[in-house]
């Protein structure tokens, strides 16, 4: 159903860009030309649905995922060798070799638009993976595939397609999904106080004793853009944000998820709001939180650049418990470090303002989140301690920050306990699943949260 429902979405999308007037496209950041070759991208990239439809079930019937199966190297019961998309999954993956490697050979009319080179490379070569049957040769054109995506993130063309480059359905295989947004003026409004809110940030490092990252961290550069068409895992999975290789802000994504809601969360959930903000929030104190939202998605991202997933101490993880314990680095580590990010200007409010929110953000991930998720487990470690040490309290139907220094050592605490993870160098997985189902699972404390306070919201 969700299927159809995206077909007809996609059409509509594709007939209301048809007829946009000039100021229109121009507030897209498109022209005639590039609205016409956003809506070939439109028709061709939604053949990813049935595809990732297709994979669902693969997933299912496909039994325990063998030692030498890859991000793009696809196991088949009874087979001992592996195989790719376009072996397993022929119709779907042909038509989009086909329409990609087609829309890039007509490319007179852009190419030579800022971007449009790297962008029509992009393009082959994305058409060359879907057509790949050799699984070492698809690895080598996986990687390509990604050094251009970085690319075209850097460049000044309008139309990102982003590509299938992470997997949580069933690791350690890439989940299907063709993502098509567009770099909008109003999109990237954020970005240059992005950048120095980083430096700021990078320049904390030191108080969890990680400042080797700093310098990795400062050359990252947070971008914006417009989702207009999430196709493949986007039918059950729709990101805000992703961190590799460069980050990335769906923002129409994460305002409809998280900004947009936030300051009413923030009154009904935390009864320090109302004395912070007062009882009726102004259209700037609104501004304000939504703002604080994103901001915290930013530097939930930022924060993956410690021990980023290609180190030797994530890698001691093994697969499953590194994707959940670096979401829980990546929700934890920033938290303690935003008064020193104040302190050196990156973001705007005060240190009472940034605990409420942040506390507020844990509330709405444990909601928004099923068990299991490790957007989950990342919010239940966020608070069990803060409630265990008295740094917050039930109060009714709402939690209450009693001792603001409290809640920034509290987390700091629990920052360095998963540093420290990190650090341990006879970390094994099974070390780190023992310590997930110790630590991320909720205390009786979050247990009571989540049955007075957010089953009630």
């Amino acid at each position: 159903m969700a299927h159809v429902v995206k077909r007809v979405e996609n059409r509509v999308t594709r007939q209301v860009l048809s007829g946009a007037s000039e100021e229109n496209l121009e507030k897209l950041g498109l022209n005639a030309t590039t609205r016409d070759l956003l809506n070939e991208v439109l028709e061709a990239s939604i053949k990813a649905d049935p595809m990732y439809i297709r994979y669902m079930a693969y997933a299912q019937l496909s039994g325990k995922t063998p030692q030498q199966a890859s991000s793009v190297g696809l196991h088949l019961p009874g087979s001992d060798t592996l195989h790719t998309v376009s072996e397993l999954f022929p119709h779907e993956s042909q038509f989009l070799a086909g329409r990609f490697s087609a829309i890039a050979e007509k490319s007179d009319a852009w190419v030579n638009f800022p971007g449009g080179k790297t962008f029509k490379n992009y393009l082959e070569v994305l058409g060359n993976f879907y057509a790949e049957k050799d699984p070492v040769r698809a690895t080598s054109i996986q990687k390509r595939v990604e050094e251009l995506y970085s690319e075209l993130l850097a460049s000044d063309f309008p139309i990102i397609l982003t590509p299938a480059i992470e997997g949580y359905y069933k690791e350690p295989y890439y989940d299907p999904e063709i993502k098509v947004s567009l770099r909008t003026p109003d999109a990237k409004k954020e970005e240059a106080h992005w950048q120095n809110m980083r430096d700021a940030f990078a320049e904390s490092f030191g108080a969890l004793d990680v400042q080797q990252f700093a310098d990795s961290v400062k050359v990252k550069e947070p971008k914006s853009v417009i989702t207009i068409g999430g196709f493949g895992v986007n039918i059950t999975f729709n990101a805000v944000a992703q961190e590799k290789p460069d980050i990335l802000i769906f923002l129409n994504q994460q305002i409809r998820v998280y900004d947009k809601e936030f300051p009413e969360t923030a009154q009904k959930l935390v009864s320090n709001t109302a004395e912070i903000f007062g009882e009726d929030l102004t259209e700037n104190k609104r501004k304000f939180l939504e703002s604080l939202s994103r901001d915290e998605t930013v530097l939930h991202e930022l924060t993956h650049g410690v021990f980023p997933d290609d180190s030797p101490e994530a890698k001691r993880f093994g697969k499953k418990p590194y994707t959940i314990i670096d979401e829980v680095k990546a929700e934890i580590c920033h938290r303690p470090l935003v008064p020193e990010v104040i302190k050196n200007g990156g973001v705007q409010g005060t240190k009472e303002e940034w605990a409420t929110g942040m506390l507020t953000s844990s509330l709405q991930l444990l909601r928004n989140k099923p068990q299991g998720d490790p957007y989950y487990y990342a919010a239940v470690y966020t608070l069990n301690d803060l409630f265990e040490s008295g740094a917050a309290v039930i109060e009714g139907e709402r939690v209450r920050i009693l001792d603001f220094e409290k809640y920034y050592a509290v987390q700091k605490k629990a920052a360095e306990e998963v540093l420290d993870l990190y650090r341990n160098p006879t970390m094994t997985e099974r070390k780190a699943a023992k310590w997930i189902k110790t630590r991320c699972v909720p205390n009786k404390n979050v247990q009571a949260i989540m049955k007075n306070v957010i089953k009630k919201y």
